[in-house]
Formats: C-alpha cells, structure tokens, sequence
C-alpha cells in the first residue's frame, strides 16, 4: 500500500494577505465661459505599488511564498504621469446667440454643443521580477 496521491496532480491555494499603496497628486486649470469656450485641463502624478496582482486580486504566482513583500513594487497598472483636457464650445445658434435668432432656428439649433476629451498618459512599468531562489539556512544538529 502507497501513501502517494497519484489521482491529485497540483494543489492551488488563494489567500488575501496582499498590500497596495496609491499615492496622487493633481493640478487642474480651469477656465470660465468665454464666448462659449470652457476648458479644463488636469495633471496627475501618481505612483501605485504592491505585492503582486494585475487586479488586486492575487491572480499571479508568488515568487517566494516564504517572503510576500519581496514582491513589492510598482504596480503592473501604475501610471506616473497623466495630462487630461476637456473642451466645450457652444455653438452661437439660436435665440441670444450671434445667428440662427429666429423661433424655429431656436428650437432646431439652438442649445447645441461641440465637447471633446483628450488623455495622454505616460507608459505601463515594465515587469522586472528576481527570480533566484533565497539563500537556505542549514541546521546543525547538536
């Protein structure tokens, strides 16, 4: 009689004793209606570090399950830096506005607005993982 499990071929085990740090900072320029023009433009520094997992959920190996924080790093969705910019123009159509004023000019085109929004952000970190065994410590007997 064997004691081996020959019919399990792996175990999988998850567990939640994860870390995660985020820390921003952010700017933003605002501008008042000005002939129907309104902008806003935002900066964010920003820096996410943890101990693995793309959604914080732990979906990855663990390099040494013996020392989790030797997997403390940057995050894999970690952004530096981000530049957002959202512009409105409304149009000058319409009753109040420079054309358009009549009644059913006012009601087809009046009240209608141009937006657009712009994101630049700086690149994904890349993943640069140690992946040599920790050096074992031997007991003497004695």
């Amino acid at each position: 009689m064997t004691s081996a499990l020959t019919q399990v071929g792996s175990f999988d085990w998850s567990m939640s004793n994860t870390s995660a740090n985020y820390n921003a900072g952010f700017v933003t320029l605002r501008s008042r209606a000005y002939r129907g023009l309104t902008f806003d433009l935002n900066y964010t520094y920003s820096h996410a570090l943890d101990n693995y997992g793309i959604t914080q959920e732990c979906t990855s190996t663990v390099t040494d399950a013996f020392d989790l924080h030797r997997n403390y790093g940057p995050s894999l969705f970690d952004r530096r830096h981000t530049f957002n910019l959202l512009v409105n123009y409304e149009l000058p159509l319409g009753k109040g506005k420079s054309y358009a004023t009549g009644a059913l000019a006012d009601r087809v085109l009046g009240g209608w607005s141009v937006s657009a929004s712009q994101t630049w952000c700086g690149t994904m970190p890349r993943a640069v993982r140690n992946s040599a065994p920790r050096p074992q410590t031997a007991s003497l007997p004695g």
